[in-house]
């Protein structure tokens, strides 16, 4: 079954229309603290602080590992000057406790990366999960 949002995907694992689910922190998170949901693994590359004693997917012995990231784009063709003063403002904010607690409690980790450094990284990890996802050989799922 193919969902469009995560709380669709939540709201069908608690209503046992499916019996697992892989999904970010934020979608879950206030789930799992009440007791509704129970993690089973991190499919990320580490543990959910907020959960630490709940291993990664590789940890329990499956090669699998699903990192996602948030960012921020400007539109192509933007003066350098104005993407500079943005990506400045934002590794300001990033830094900022107010904003590290708000993300945290969404089950969010942020961290930063320069705008070059964000591309690299996507363009890496666009191919490796690209890689993964063919090698599975996993059915297209339709509506």
């Amino acid at each position: 079954m193919s969902y469009k949002s995560g709380s669709e995907t939540v709201s069908a694992l608690l209503s046992k229309q499916v019996d697992v689910i892989v999904q970010n922190p934020s979608d879950v998170t206030s789930y799992i603290q009440a007791g509704r949901l129970r993690l089973l693994a991190s499919a990320s590359p580490i543990r959910w602080p907020e959960f630490p004693d709940v291993p990664t997917l590789k940890e329990a012995g499956y090669n699998v590992e699903i990192d996602s990231w948030l960012g921020l784009a400007v539109p192509r063709g933007t003066p350098e000057s104005v993407r500079a003063r943005l990506e400045k403002s934002a590794k300001a904010a990033v830094a900022s406790e107010r904003l590290q607690q708000t993300y945290r409690q969404l089950g969010v980790d942020p961290v930063w990366m320069s705008g070059q450094d964000y591309a690299k990284m996507v363009d890496t990890t666009h191919d490796q999960m690209g890689r993964a996802i063919k090698a599975a050989n996993l059915p297209r799922m339709t509506n």
